[in-house]
């Protein structure tokens, strides 16, 4: 069966009654005269018309419509006033803002040559209030432009290779120095992490001896996790270890080739740690 249509009273076109909106009415539902499409276009020129009413000399800031035509959201510039995709715009509290991009730039390199110690501090005060939505945003920024990065750094490092070599020197000779005056302090800061943090200390040994030892796979693991997995029971012993004298061990050695990943890595007391060394299991004869 055919849709019913509809003739639209601004564009004199028929229509399917799907392109009209309705309105509701002593309980029921009514057909509006004009199409969705019409509609949108005599609700912005109304727009328009009482903004300018409001605001003489100021222009119009409209928000983003649906341009069938073009099948996108479009959004009115007002500044340049050209109509652009709503991915030319700057989004700021999730909505987008009035100027499209390159206008935004061209208005803030405006505002800086006119004031570059004012916009400075604006912009020092803007990324402390909202320092973790910058952040993100700039992540997402360097994510989308990584390889323009790199050759922007890359023909940076060329340009002032001398000046950054004599930087590195002098930063080099300060952290000496600076270390060299405060060794004391250093050592007891140290001390003092290892026993707050003994997992991570220990996590770290373990990565570095299997640097050392050219393991294939070296990954950063949970070391603890991996207690509550095994119930902080040993494998080759069956006792019940405490923080005293559990371990890790590897069930394939570093030395014979093993990983230091979660599925080469148990649970074994200190004692059963020495004594199987880099020993494979069945060479112990016990079975995992």
């Amino acid at each position: 069966m055919d849709e019913a249509v509809r003739r639209c009273s601004a564009c004199g076109q028929s229509k399917p009654l799907s392109e009209f909106n309705t309105y509701p009415r002593n309980g029921r539902r009514y057909v509006r005269g004009r199409c969705k499409a019409c509609e949108r276009a005599y609700n912005l020129e109304w727009r328009k018309a009482d903004y300018h009413r409001k605001h003489p000399n100021a222009p119009y800031q409209h928000k983003a419509y649906f341009d069938a035509a073009r099948g996108a959201m479009m959004k009115e510039c007002a500044r340049c006033h050209e109509v652009k995709s709503i991915d030319d715009f700057h989004k700021s509290a999730g909505n987008l803002r009035p100027l499209c991009q390159p206008c935004e730039r061209e208005r803030r390199r405006e505002l800086y040559q006119s004031d570059p110690d004012r916009y400075r501090a604006y912009a020092m005060s803007h990324y402390y209030l909202y320092s973790e939505r910058c952040q993100k945003r700039h992540h997402r920024w360097l994510a989308r432009h990584r390889k323009e990065q790199r050759e922007y750094y890359r023909r940076y490092y060329q340009e002032h290779a001398e000046s950054r070599r004599a930087y590195s020197r002098t930063r080099v000779d300060y952290r000496a120095a600076w270390y060299r005056r405060h060794r004391r302090d250093q050592a007891i800061y140290h001390a003092q992490w290892e026993i707050l943090n003994r997992d991570r200390f220990y996590e770290k040994e373990a990565r570095r001896r299997a640097h050392k030892a050219g393991s294939p796979i070296i990954d950063l693991l949970d070391r603890l996790a991996l207690y509550n997995r095994d119930n902080w029971t040993c494998y080759l012993c069956g006792i019940r270890c405490t923080r005293r004298n559990i371990t890790l061990d590897h069930i394939i050695p570093l030395s014979r080739g093993g990983a230091h990943t979660v599925e080469n890595q148990r649970v074994a007391c200190r004692s059963c740690n020495s004594k199987k060394g880099a020993k494979l299991l069945d060479e112990m004869n016990i079975a995992s």
